[in-house]
């Protein structure tokens, strides 16, 4: 009967041999904690960069390291310095000061618009990190959970275990017994004697 309910309670909790499947499950869970918290890093940081481009985005790091800003603000510089000549050299109504004038108002207006591109795709970064860090943490929590379910059924499937070999010890002690009382019933005793025959 022991035997009989170790077996129903494995079935019904799907415990098959040995440990491998909570092993398995456990060694799951600590990759996906790795990836969690590798996660949860990459999402702190991009919101600290789309703050810092949010802020100040000509001056930030990740916008300056853009190919396209950094070819726009060579662009400017010499058109700067172009527009510095004629301004040394030309009349302020002259069309070269007034076209060199309005190309650096054009290029300063391509970099602050490229530079805001740029600041939005920070943005779209932090926002994509953090819902894979949302992800994660869900997967990462239903596998905890998971893992604590074959645990607790493991430790259920222990206490019926103790209680099969503690009824194979007894039933093991009572065959033995039966058949110490078996072999004594069945040899003569040497002090017993007859006294008289027994009358019908």
């Amino acid at each position: 009967a022991a035997q009989a309910r170790l077996s129903n309670y494995q079935r019904e909790n799907g415990i098959v041999g040995g440990d491998e499947r909570l092993d398995i499950e456990t060694a799951s869970l600590n990759e996906l904690g790795l990836r969690y918290i590798e996660a949860r890093t990459q999402r702190i940081e991009s919101a600290s960069r789309d703050r810092q481009a949010l802020g100040r985005a000509a001056s930030s790091p990740d916008v300056l390291g853009s190919p396209v800003v950094q070819q726009l603000l060579a662009n400017l510089a010499a058109a700067q310095a172009r527009l510095k000549v004629a301004e040394g050299t030309l009349g302020a109504q002259h069309p070269q000061l007034q076209a060199a004038e309005n190309e650096v108002a054009q290029l300063r207006a391509e970099v602050d618009r490229e530079a805001r591109r740029a600041a939005s795709s920070l943005s779209m970064s932090a926002r994509i990190n953090e819902q894979r860090e949302g992800a994660l943490r869900g997967s990462l929590e239903a596998q905890r959970k998971r893992v604590l379910e074959m645990k607790s059924a493991r430790a259920g499937m222990a206490v019926l275990e103790r209680d099969v070999e503690s009824a194979r010890r007894a039933y093991e002690q009572v065959q033995s017994r039966q058949m110490q009382t078996s072999q004594e019933s069945s040899s003569p005793s040497p002090e017993a004697s007859v006294l008289t025959v027994g009358v019908p």
